[in-house]
């Protein structure tokens, strides 16, 4: 039976230590903007920031350096090996899972703390993000999804999905990530584990910005490729299997919509033609127009 944690057990201030894990591969241009808003932080409690480095070609791990945070070498590549080798490295009580390519109001971390501070029942918190500079259709689903999730949460008391570039939680309520999986076990598969040991909670009013380099290829890729295939497709096929040989999606570091182009037309070039087909068999199907 899986043990609670205890609410006779509050968290004082000076108990409290919270470790920021960041994953990065080949981060160097996104990772300034993201350490930049962690060093910037007001009102926050000690805490640590540890970058993995998951096996970079660029210049990563000197980039981190500069900022004096905690670097730990991760050769083994995807963003759940990173997170756990992370993990494994982190002192703190609470554990803040983000992203390299994402940044944060400046008492994020504090609000992240007092949370914690006065919730000594949650295992979890769950907060939302938003695309930054993304394009139009990538502002409005995150933002949508988020109060969706936050409103089902207050009626069934525990959130449905959660984001690994906002989440936090304690690490005495978390056995570790399931590094089968190249996707979800840095969310959803968090979620499963931290429910078990106490409330995790949605928050909408800490959000974190986050790149809009991969909402770039466009809402079709998006949802058909990233959401369905790499993320969708790929868990099945590791939880069916235990394994699963289709990776992570390609990496992208740039927020260049420029060099998507010629990807952005071709998915309306194919769905324009998908929908002339449908038309055309509706059309004759019911001998219409």
């Amino acid at each position: 039976m899986s043990k609670k944690i205890s609410k006779k057990m509050p968290l004082h201030d000076s108990e409290v230590k919270i470790s920021v894990v960041i994953p990065a591969y080949n981060e160097a241009d996104f990772l300034p903007r993201c350490l930049d808003s962690l060093m910037a932080q007001k009102k926050a409690p000690i805490f640590e920031v540890i970058v993995v480095d998951n096996a970079s070609t660029d210049e990563t791990a000197k980039v981190a350096e500069k900022y004096g945070v905690r670097i730990i070498h991760e050769s083994e590549k995807g963003v759940v090996h990173a997170r756990q080798a992370g993990l494994e490295a982190a002192k703190g009580q609470i554990i803040v899972s983000t992203d390299a390519d994402s940044f944060f109001p400046e008492l994020w971390v504090h609000n992240i703390h007092s949370f914690f501070l006065e919730h000594p029942e949650a295992s979890g918190l769950a907060g939302n993000y938003h695309f930054y500079k993304g394009p139009l259709w990538a502002r409005v689903m995150p933002a949508v999804l988020g109060f969706f999730i936050w409103g089902l949460s207050l009626i069934i008391h525990r959130p449905v999905y959660v984001s690994g570039a906002n989440l936090s939680f304690r690490k005495e309520a978390f056995p570790g990530y399931d590094t089968r999986y190249y996707q979800g076990a840095d969310e959803r598969g968090v979620l499963l584990e931290i429910m078990k040991k106490g409330r995790v909670y949605v928050t909408l009013k800490n959000p974190v910005e986050t790149s809009s380099r991969r909402v770039n290829q466009g809402f079709w890729h998006s949802m058909i490729m990233t959401v369905g295939y790499y993320y969708g497709y790929n868990n099945w096929r590791t939880k069916k299997k235990g394994y699963s040989k289709i990776g992570s999606p390609p990496a992208i570091r740039t927020e260049d919509r420029s060099t998507h182009a010629p990807l952005l037309i071709l998915q309306w070039v194919i769905v324009l033609i998908v929908g002339f087909m449908i038309f055309e068999i509706i059309k004759r199907h019911y001998d219409v127009w």
